[in-house]
């Protein structure tokens, strides 16, 4: 084993986690299966997280900002609908099926486990933020309708494209698009649609 500083150990600790997690599951991310795959004992990783669980929720929030979270750079220069969508339903985004599967089953264990419903709620609150300050972006400027409520419509948009990722999840035609999609939100966001 390689001697590496305490932060060092941290990261190393948690990419092993995510890797396991985005391979075979959240719940596959145990202490013993993380410790055997950096070659440390279950102590080192105790060390650093006092459960299984808080080792699993930072690997979800972890796996996710890493790839679902589209930063300031990638939503310059677009127009507030596009940039809406691209926070939305993440078009351009690496969230592949995998991150997806994450996502699903990190709601699942969430049912049971308080701290990775902490770290789902957290992240979903960051997303739901997030799609508000487009919105209110938008109205300001003028490209969206000012009488919706933002932290309203951010909830309502969130919930649709998590129910849309169910039914794909499960294998059930969800029969819309992003360009349909787009459209239902152009309507409910713009001036004169």
């Amino acid at each position: 084993m390689t001697y590496m500083s305490k932060d060092e150990r941290r990261s190393s600790i948690i990419n092993a986690a995510v890797e396991i997690a985005l391979t075979k599951g959240l719940t596959g991310a145990t202490v013993r299966a993380v410790a055997k795959a950096i070659d440390a004992s279950p102590g080192q990783i105790h060390h650093h997280f006092a459960s299984a669980s808080d080792l699993r929720a930072e690997a979800f929030r972890t796996a996710i900002n890493r790839v679902a979270v589209p930063g300031p750079d990638e939503l310059a220069g677009m127009v507030p609908l596009d940039r809406l969508l691209s926070a939305l339903i993440g078009e351009g985004q690496a969230f592949d099926v995998q991150t997806a599967g994450l996502w699903n089953e990190a709601l699942a264990v969430a049912r049971k486990d308080g701290i990775v419903r902490k770290a789902v709620r957290g992240l979903m609150e960051e997303c739901i933020e997030s799609i508000k300050e487009i919105i209110e972006k938008g109205q300001s400027t003028g490209d969206f309708r000012k009488d919706v409520k933002p932290g309203e419509v951010a909830t309502r948009l969130v919930a649709v494209a998590m129910g849309l990722d169910l039914l794909a999840s499960l294998e059930l035609e969800t029969r819309a698009s992003s360009e349909e999609i787009k459209d239902l939100v152009a309507r409910g966001l713009l001036e004169n649609q």
